[in-house]
């Protein structure tokens, strides 16, 4: 039931912010987030690994609490999947610290 407001607000976001913007990209990492939860877990991982950049080099205070949630997000998604290096590769790849 959220996934439609969800890819409405994504939408709205794109039109007013584009689709580089921290923004979208927070929307877009809530739509990944949804994605395992129905049963669709491939589509998350390009959702949260593209948005997660962009919200992490946001100059907002608050968008590093949500980078920082995203993170959780995509380490979780790894670990579901087995992949737990490929989580820590990607992240040295974009020289995020804890």
């Amino acid at each position: 039931e959220a996934e439609p407001l969800l890819l409405q607000a994504l939408d709205s976001r794109k039109q007013q912010y584009g689709d580089q913007s921290a923004q979208y990209a927070i929307v877009r990492a809530l739509l990944g987030r949804t994605c395992p939860l129905l049963n669709r877990p491939r589509e998350a991982e390009p959702a949260l690994t593209e948005s997660y950049p962009l919200i992490l080099h946001s100059p907002g205070s608050a968008d590093r609490e949500v980078a920082a949630t995203v993170r959780d997000w995509i380490e979780e998604l790894y670990a579901s999947t087995g992949r737990s290096e490929q989580a820590e590769a990607y992240f040295a790849r974009l020289g995020a610290r804890r």
